[in-house]
């Protein structure tokens, strides 16, 4: 018998309610981007949960997650990574 993963699982209701999964590489610096300017933060370890941008301020607790949202857009097609007006900083 075949246990189905969470992603099997994900694409099977994706495919009936005519969806589509988008699979983000999985080195992809989705923590360490701020979602807001796109200042890139070199310095964050794996222990740090939160972090506030030192070029904007903002909080970024829910960064990974607004990241990978727009990675999988621009993947189908449906906006891009970052927003036209900006680039990204190291700090």
């Amino acid at each position: 018998m075949h246990c189905l993963t969470f992603v099997e699982i994900l694409e099977y209701v994706a495919g009936i309610k005519g969806s589509e999964v988008v699979k983000v590489d999985r080195f992809y610096p989705s923590s360490k981007v701020c979602s807001e300017c796109d200042t890139i933060n070199e310095n964050l370890e794996l222990k740090d949960r939160t972090w506030i941008c030192s070029h904007c301020n903002t909080t970024q607790d829910l960064n990974a997650a607004i990241n990978i949202q727009r990675v999988g857009a621009s993947t189908l097609g449906l906006g891009n990574v970052r927003p036209a007006n900006t680039e990204a900083v190291s700090v």
